[in-house]
């Protein structure tokens, strides 16, 4: 089943496990979509897609409306679209690897996952246990690591829409929240759980829309949250890193797809 993360303004709803899906008056978006539960063989982190969904045969269902989906990756992308995305991947690989992360690759080609994809190692297995099964307290000693490593990923993700507002002008709150989505979970094992490192601003609230009749994760106050926390200095690590982003951003811009040894082959050390 698919759980939508970033909707148009012509909303549509998840597709069912049938291939039929309930919606309430649009018949054609493009949203963003994550397989709920699924992960990144890679990375640990979840798969997502972006869509264009048409529906067809819609008869009344519940209150709401119920027909076919037919859904097809869009490939088309503007060049200045390009550019903006080249500069987001390239904020992720630099203050990753800043933060500590390898960079493997980079990519503005439509995989199938999405438009612009930096690729990570693999999460270390007491981060994927806290992950998966919420192993420790902040009384157990793994408990700093797994903070330490997952405050690490959120200025890395952070970095993205930040990179990129310095090519458009303007900040991308759809793709930070996406992105902020790929560890919602594990912010939320960490940054929800009762004791000194509690913060609920950084768990995502879970209402019950009754015209749509479905809960609905919102991530807003998370991304708002995690902005107030650490804005300030990934801005200032992208700052004294611009070159470096700007360099990755055009050899990404060139290429579509580069490898992480050949984004940091373009690094300058002062």
């Amino acid at each position: 089943m698919l759980k939508f993360i970033g909707m148009c303004n012509t909303c549509s709803l998840p597709p069912e496990h049938s291939g039929e899906y309930r919606k309430n008056r649009y018949a054609h978006c493009r949203v963003q979509a994550v397989a709920d539960g699924q992960l990144n063989g890679d990375t640990g982190e979840s798969v997502y897609r972006v869509y264009e969904v048409k529906v067809t045969a819609e008869t009344p269902y519940k209150g709401a409306f119920r027909g076919t989906l037919h859904m097809t990756q869009v490939y088309h992308h503007r060049m200045d679209q390009d550019r903006a995305a080249a500069a987001h991947v390239a904020g992720h690989g630099v203050v990753g690897e800043i933060m500590g992360f390898e960079c493997l690759g980079l990519t503005i080609r439509w995989t199938d996952q999405h438009l612009g994809v930096c690729r990570w190692p693999v999460m270390p297995e007491t981060v994927f246990q806290q992950l998966q099964f919420q192993s420790y307290g902040p009384a157990d000693r793994q408990f700093g690591e797994i903070e330490n490593w997952v405050t690490r990923k959120i200025k890395s993700y952070l970095a993205g829409a930040l990179a990129e507002e310095r090519v458009t002008g303007s900040y991308n709150l759809t793709w930070a929240t996406t992105d902020l989505n790929m560890i919602s979970v594990i912010i939320r094992n960490v940054f929800g759980l009762q004791g000194p490192h509690l913060d609920e601003r950084l768990t995502s609230e879970i209402y019950y829309d009754v015209d749509l009749g479905m809960e609905i994760e919102d991530l807003t106050r998370v991304v708002l949250r995690a902005r107030e926390r650490w804005d300030d200095e990934v801005k200032a690590q992208l700052l004294t890193n611009l070159g470096w982003v700007d360099e990755v951003t055009e050899l990404v811009l060139e290429h579509k797809t580069i490898s992480g040894d050949q984004m940091r082959a373009v690094r300058r050390y002062d």
